[in-house]
């Protein structure tokens, strides 16, 4: 179909019409359309403005140019349309009276390009299409226009080919690939619906609100999408809670605002899209300051929305007033008070996407009491589609060249990998050029452990097997890695290993990490650009892939140890024997946590969630209700210490109340085992760390819950297959052998580990 035509409804004869329609269609273009079709129309220079006057005046410039005598007339120009735009519009005589709109069905992105070549000739410019199509993917070459000392063509091909095309021309390198000053490329249709990665339902409520601005603030909230708001009533938003009376979305009372906060992290971190909290002023919101924190290191979206006095008392000494924004800033992204009704859309929208875009985190929101009572008219922002980006094709060919040279390389993969879904590119990845993988604690699953290549989990504080294997790498290839999870001066303190960075943002600056190469951009999209590229033909098997049986072995001798009290690497054994690869395990933060991060492996992304950027004690039972609020058909374990048990036990009220059934393992020792372990490595003796507990089976059943309590090894897989098929949420109290930490820590300093290993591979 033509792009100007139905042509059977437009008299031959009557060239006003077809003239007044191709009016109507350039004044219907984008302002990158337009560009792009003036380019390929090529008037004479300096007869359009382009970035100053409105296209609207433009337009008919070029129309008495395209009719005068030096231009190409309607019938060419139509036909050049029809290249650019195929299929895209189908204008009526009705239509003709209307201002047209933009397709919305559009099936391809177009991009244009132009270069200068000396000569042409046929093997040029089929190894210019070549590496075009090369570039960009599986992508059709249309040329609109080939003459000597010129070529002009237009591409159609998947969003992400023609992306790349067009950050090649941005930094350059476009010219020195091909080989020809490459003058002019232009993107058309951007903002495509086919291939691209954007928020979901980007279409805004254009409801307008007339009401307090409390009420404009829940409108904009159910815009973001926002299932869940996890808080605890306050005098001060009082205004807000009326307001989420009348909305979709569900207000979850909680026991304490750190639970509200942990349960928003735990959500934010599950789906990827911001978990929202929300307390009163003061005590209120500094109860919320721990799990926001939290959230913003362990890279998890969060939007906290805190109470606040009026904005006439903020300059004198007040009840319960502190400064919230200043007080918020240093564990946000972002701290904002909304001190105008008319505002609110903008703060919000702002806040999300601030706390969603990468690398993710945490924004506050203070709404003072008298702003969220004012009167205000308003309406919810369009939320803007969030675009992939994409590596640069030099950095993509130095990351090939130095993978291909390298012996023994690993790969070194964390969560930012998870965030980004690239899991399946990472396995591929590593598939097909046999190179080893091991993750950190917050990058589990992204590789299957039953993968031949995995070699688990890396960031112990101890010399383990991975260890060594770091040690003897010759590239290490860092794939979504974020620093803040384990310190690259605990493995490559001289700074000496070589890397090579992939990951959405550039790398942090660090003295123990200086990249030989950065890879910044979508990491799907370099892994597989890269693997294109590499030739690893001759290498050897790298002798990483060595240590897998060690490591296998050292895992499974604890399947049959039945010692009492039960000894954490058995208690992690069974846990995973009991879960599915789809079901979820939250861990606290204390000794059980080093070990479940050793032991626990993952087939799936996200189905263990370890808080190992910022370590907060207390995450596991609100993470656990935000775990099953999620995914209501997966069962799901919160394993704790008993001192992280009582830092927010209370919430298992919460969990009843919801109906959010889960099991609560309680690793049992009567004390903080971590610090004992560190205390006892660094001094040789505990202080202070030793305390009392409740009776865990009675505290639970005291709640309406159920409570088991282990009293031998053997009970202790049947009790957890039990629990998991109950419709209300349990309590096991099981007691835990923590002299392993110390058996642990002597054969690290024994070498015992690196003894197996070396002798391994002689």
């Amino acid at each position: 179909m033509d792009l100007i035509t139905s042509t059977s409804n437009i008299p031959k004869n009557n060239s006003m019409n077809r003239r007044l329609q191709l009016v109507l269609f350039l004044n219907s273009l984008s302002a990158p359309e337009f560009k792009a079709l003036v380019y390929a129309t090529n008037p004479p220079k300096g007869l359009l403005n382009l970035d100053s006057s409105p296209q609207g005046e433009q337009s008919y410039k070029l129309l008495e140019w395209i009719e005068g005598p030096t231009g190409p007339g309607l019938k060419e120009i139509e036909e050049l349309i029809n290249q650019i735009f195929p299929e895209c519009l189908n204008l009526s005589d009705k239509q003709q009276n209307q201002e047209l709109e933009l397709c919305n069905q559009r099936k391809h992105l177009a991009f244009a390009i132009a270069g200068r070549i000396d000569k042409i000739d046929k093997d040029k410019l089929d190894a210019i299409l070549a590496l075009l199509k090369e570039i960009s993917g599986d992508t059709s070459i249309k040329i609109i226009d080939i003459q000597e000392g010129s070529i002009k063509l237009i591409l159609d091909g998947s969003p992400e080919g023609i992306d790349r095309l067009k950050r090649l021309f941005d930094t350059g390198e476009l010219t020195d690939i091909l080989n020809i000053p490459v003058e002019y490329v232009y993107l058309i249709d951007k903002y495509s619906q086919e291939g691209r990665s954007s928020e979901n339902d980007t279409k805004p409520d254009n409801t307008q609100v007339t009401g307090n601005a409390a009420e404009l603030l829940v409108k904009c909230l159910e815009n973001e999408g926002v299932e869940y708001i996890f808080g605890v009533p306050g005098e001060e938003n009082l205004a807000v809670l009326q307001a989420l009376k009348k909305s979709s979305i569900q207000f979850v009372t909680t026991r304490y605002e750190q639970g509200a906060a942990f349960m928003a992290d735990v959500y934010g971190r599950l789906t990827g899209k911001a978990g929202v909290c929300l307390s009163t002023l003061g005590p209120g919101a500094t109860n919320l300051m721990t799990g926001i924190a939290d959230a913003n290191l362990d890279r998890a979206p969060l939007v906290a929305i805190t109470g606040q006095v009026d904005t006439d008392r903020m300059h004198i000494e007040s009840h319960q007033y502190l400064d919230l924004v200043a007080m918020f800033s240093p564990v946000t992204k972002w701290s904002a008070q909304i001190v105008r009704p008319s505002i609110t859309p903008e703060i919000v929208r702002k806040a999300f996407k601030l706390a969603q875009t990468e690398k993710p985190g945490a924004v506050h929101i203070d709404l003072p009491e008298n702003i969220a009572k004012m009167e205000v008219a308003g309406a919810p922002l369009r939320r803007d589609g969030r675009e992939k980006s994409y590596a640069s094709y030099q950095s993509i060919q130095q990351a090939a060249v130095a993978i291909s040279q390298a012996t023994n390389p690993l790969i070194l993969v964390g969560n930012g990998a998870i965030r980004a879904e690239a899991s399946d590119a990472l396995v591929k990845f590593a598939t097909e050029l046999n190179v080893p993988v091991v993750n950190t604690f917050m990058g589990k699953g992204v590789i299957p452990y039953t993968h031949p290549l995995a070699l688990w989990t890396f960031g112990l504080q101890q010399r383990d097997f991975i260890s060594c294997g770091i040690e003897r790498a010759d590239l290490l290839i860092a794939v979504g890695y974020d620093l803040v999870e384990y310190s690259p001066k605990k493995w490559n303190p001289e700074g000496d290993i070589p890397i090579l960075h992939i990951n959405t943002t550039p790398a942090e600056i660090d003295s123990s990490y200086i990249p030989r190469v950065e890879v910044v951009g979508d990491i799907s999209d370099s892994l597989e650009e890269i693997l294109k590229r590499v030739n690893r033909n001759g290498r050897p098997e790298p002798i990483n892939v060595q240590l897998r049986d060690e490591i296998r072995a050292d895992y499974q001798r604890y399947a049959d140890d039945y010692g009492f009290p039960v000894k954490p690497q058995k208690l992690i054994y069974d846990l995973r024997q009991v879960l599915g690869p789809e079901d979820i395990l939250i861990s606290d933060v204390g000794a059980h946590k080093m070990w479940i991060a050793r032991n626990y492996h993952c087939e799936r992304p996200n189905t263990c969630l370890i808080s190992n950027g910022f370590a907060a004690m207390g995450i596991a039972i609100p993470g656990g209700i935000a775990a099953k609020l999620v995914n209501p058909s997966r069962r799901v374990i919160a394993a704790t210490g008993d001192g992280g048990f009582m830092m927010n036990c209370q919430e298992l009220e919460t969990a009843l109340r919801l109906g959010t059934a889960f099991v609560t393992i309680v690793f049992h020792d009567d004390g903080y085992g971590l610090t004992e372990w560190k205390q006892q490595n660094h001094y040789g003796e505990p202080s202070f760390v030793h305390f009392n507990n409740p009776d865990f089976v009675k505290f639970a059943e005291s709640m309406g819950l159920k409570g088991y309590r282990v009293e031998t090894t053997k009970d202790l897989r049947p009790i957890l297959e039990e629990a998991l098929e109950l419709n209300v949420p349990t309590v096991i109290d099981c007691p835990v052998d923590y002299r392993e930490n110390l058996m642990f820590t002597e054969q690290a300093q024994q070498q015992k580990v690196y003894s197996l290993f070396a002798s391994n591979i002689g």
